[in-house]
């Protein structure tokens, strides 16, 4: 049985609720809980909080404690108002100007209504929980026909991004694959597998997620199971990205062929990973003008068998130059099949891949965004 994914929120990361009204705490708890947050709750608050947590929420029944009470300015101040206040004295707090008044001076940004503003406020509490976001690429990796190596080379990848000093998602796309874990040779570390998030809807927070995933060799792993496909919904798939995106500084998914002209392409940069065989050839001539209409940037990769067509006569026949090329190593393979890391040779291909790509954002800029 896999785990799911549980709230893992560091400290620094914990925002501050202030009230002592139970039932907003309830409210407020059940919505940090489904967004996998973690809370401070207090009836009063310290000066440290206030300044160090991420997140103030301010109960309806904590302004006038705090009018009185000078604290700093702030930002990341939310009033939060229950809208059982309007039903139990329409002539009181929530329509008198005295809530608005109090979250002025003490520098609130937001005033808002319970529920009504329930998915508004489970968005500003993931992101007050991921910390600053990295704005990761997102790659993707497949072959012009089955058995090219896409992913050995997506996982080369992530293996030499995360040698440079880069967080990296791996992401198995392939349900019918047999599994990432297995080909790095990881499949019995603990961690989710897709079946745990094919169904999933909604904000998905990157700290939870980066904390439920195996990481062999520091790379987060998303990796397709055994106990049957799970093929991932649009909208847990789309999730899923969106977390990667605030989360890590490349997301890199071993993408089949099938799916892969599906207009939810949602990767700037593809690699199509081309051996220089007669079929393979015609098979990339045919995907490639509709991965140009997809995705902004194709960069076509020469797998070279030492017999094969020359790389200038494949190059002349898709009308298009390669970014650069691996060589066919049966070292590779052998790796493969003992469930051990790609050999250092194709890491280095797939290193100068992504950085003559751009795919792979300089180390400062990088490190100046990472949480």
């Amino acid at each position: 049985m896999r785990p799911a994914l549980t709230s893992q929120t560091p400290a620094r990361h914990r925002p501050l609720l202030i009230t002592e009204d139970p039932e907003l705490i309830d409210d407020v708890l059940n919505l940090a809980a489904a967004v996998g947050a973690d809370l401070h709750v207090a009836p009063h608050v310290s000066r440290s909080l206030w300044s160090s947590s991420p997140l103030v929420l301010v109960g309806g029944d904590a302004l006038a404690s705090l009018v009185r009470r000078p604290l700093e300015r702030r930002r990341d101040v939310v009033v939060v108002l229950a809208a059982k206040q309007a039903d139990d004295d329409p002539a009181g707090a929530v329509t008198s100007p005295e809530p608005w008044r109090d979250a002025v001076a003490i520098g609130a940004e937001h005033v808002i209504m319970l529920p009504e503003a329930q998915q508004w406020l489970g968005d500003r509490l993931s992101s007050a929980v991921e910390g600053p976001q990295r704005n990761g690429r997102i790659v993707a990796v497949t072959g012009a026909c089955g058995g090219a190596g896409a992913s050995t080379l997506a996982a080369a990848m992530a293996l030499s991004a995360r040698r440079a000093g880069r967080t990296v998602l791996l992401v198995d796309g392939d349900p019918l694959g047999g599994g990432l874990d297995v080909a790095l040779g990881c499949e019995a570390l603990p961690g989710v597998r897709w079946a745990d998030l094919a169904d999933g809807e909604g904000r998905l927070s990157s700290a939870t997620l980066d904390a439920a995933l195996p990481h062999p060799h520091g790379i987060a792993l998303l990796s397709h199971g055994r106990q049957g496909p799970a093929t991932p919904g649009a909208e847990a798939m789309t999730a899923l990205l969106d977390a990667g995106v605030r989360g890590y500084d490349l997301v890199i998914i071993d993408q089949p062929r099938s799916p892969l002209l599906d207009d939810s392409l949602d990767a700037r940069h593809v690699f199509v990973l081309v051996p220089n065989r007669v079929r393979a050839i015609a098979a990339a001539a045919v995907a490639l003008p509709r991965l140009a209409a997809l995705a902004e940037d194709v960069h076509l990769v020469l797998r070279r068998a030492p017999r094969g067509i020359a790389a200038r006569d494949v190059e002349r026949a898709l009308a298009a130059t390669f970014a650069g090329e691996v060589a066919e190593d049966a070292r590779v393979a052998a790796a493969a099949e003992a469930g051990e890391p790609p050999v250092d040779a194709l890491v280095r291909a797939a290193s100068q891949l992504l950085e003559r790509s751009g795919a792979l954002a300089p180390a400062d800029a990088s490190q100046g965004s990472a949480a």
